[in-house]
């Protein structure tokens, strides 16, 4: 499963310009769509933060998908530092 998608110059730039320099990005999953309607979107998981960038946008950053400071509802995602698999 690929959960490191790359991300057009346009939403590259965007990230760049909010994250801090020492926030590591590691994972970036593309959404296309948002309610009703088909968007070009992904979501960006750093060390830190979660940012939603839709066509060029920022559209939301926060510490938890249910942070009462951003407009991401979903669930809380939790990020191990070192993914440990199973068999």
């Amino acid at each position: 499963m690929k959960l490191l998608f790359d991300l057009s110059p346009a939403d590259s730039a965007v990230l760049e310009a909010e994250r801090g320099p020492d926030e590591r990005v590691m994972y970036c999953l593309p959404f296309d769509c948002e309610f009703e309607r088909r968007v070009d979107g992904r979501m960006v998981f750093t060390d830190r933060y979660i940012y939603k960038i839709n066509e060029g946008r920022l559209e939301a950053k926060g510490n938890s998908l249910t942070s009462r400071t951003s407009r991401l509802k979903c669930c809380t995602v939790a990020v191990p530092s070192s993914p440990r698999w199973t068999a």
